[in-house]
């Protein structure tokens, strides 16, 4: 048996574990469906931006998917056994992120792969928060500690004095509006990306008109 075929049965197995155990649980089935809405939704967002793998915008669209993924089965946790059945879902969820992030097999890792490993951490750590307290702790889904969050509030022009086009971030930036609501001015069709969604990227001179019209509204 191949290297590759022994780390597939290893993982399905491990994972079969972790089910049997969260599979009797009364809160599994909401949680299942808890899962597969919001997933399906982040999906969409992911195959729509299409970042190129490996790259730093495709991890931050896995992260999420991460943090999606393993919420729901959190609330299920009550103690060692099922402390135990959600270390080993977890694990596989880390395992298909680092897929969808290189498009390569979980055991060939690299260097991102720490991002993961450093949520899955802060995951498992809630879990024994939980644990600890009784299974009866309100838990909030963790946040990424590489990636602080940040809020923009006026256009940067001086981004959009040297170049035609701009990839998607520097267009947010230039704008003042964090990424999501830059997709949702793309949703509303209040700007239009060039080039389609695999190479996302904006005209300079639309988005100046944008910023007037905007400046005009207010």
């Amino acid at each position: 048996m191949e290297p590759w075929e022994i780390f597939q049965q290893k993982r399905f197995q491990d994972l079969r574990k972790a089910m049997d155990v969260l599979e009797t649980l009364p809160g599994f089935a909401a949680a299942q469906v808890q899962r597969y809405e919001r997933e399906k939704d982040a999906l969409k967002i992911l195959a729509a931006d299409n970042p190129p793998l490996c790259s730093e915008t495709r991890l931050e669209h896995v992260l999420k998917l991460l943090d999606i993924r393993t919420q729901p089965y959190l609330e299920l946790v009550s103690g060692m056994p099922t402390l135990k059945a959600f270390t080993g879902l977890i694990s596989e969820f880390a395992n298909i992120a680092w897929e969808e992030q290189t498009g390569g097999p979980f055991y060939q890792q690299g260097t991102q792969f720490d991002r993961i490993e450093t949520k899955v951490r802060d995951w498992l750590n809630e879990a024994y928060k939980r644990v600890a307290q009784g299974g009866t702790k309100q838990t909030e889904r963790p946040s990424t500690p590489h990636k602080p969050t940040r809020r923009f509030s006026e256009p940067n022009l001086e981004l959009l004095r040297h170049s035609e086009t701009v990839n998607k971030k520097q267009a947010a930036d230039a704008l003042g509006v964090s990424l999501r609501t830059l997709d949702r001015y793309v949703a509303d069709k209040r700007l239009t990306p060039a080039g389609g969604y695999s190479r996302r990227r904006f005209k300079t001179k639309d988005l100046l008109n944008f910023i007037g019209r905007k400046q005009q509204d207010n």
